[in-house]
């Protein structure tokens, strides 16, 4: 990543993420983008969504360096994580009027 051409970014930017991410360290990747990122807007989810938390329901066993793509750590409401996905991108895109 070219820390440079991210401050070159002139147009409305929403980084969504999940800060205890079990894939790729927040602070490495969603955190570091938004940091370089002119007037970035975060929607981080601070609980214990993980990094496929993003993708639809699944049900297979399916694991990519040991993380579960369709098993959420416990108490993680997978639709309601999306629903406040949606909800927060519809909230940027109208506020950029």
């Amino acid at each position: 990543m070219q820390v440079t051409s991210l401050r070159k970014i002139n147009i409305p930017t929403l980084v969504v993420g999940a800060e205890n991410n079990d894939f790729l360290p927040w602070k490495q990747h969603g955190l570091r983008y938004a940091s370089e990122i002119p007037n970035a807007k975060i929607n981080s989810f601070k609980s214990q969504e993980g990094h496929f938390v993003f993708i639809s329901a699944c049900s297979h066993k399916t694991k990519v360096m040991g993380i579960s793509l369709c098993e959420d750590r416990g108490g993680v409401d997978r639709k309601a994580v999306q629903e406040s996905v949606f909800d927060g991108l519809i909230a940027f895109v109208r506020a950029q009027g």
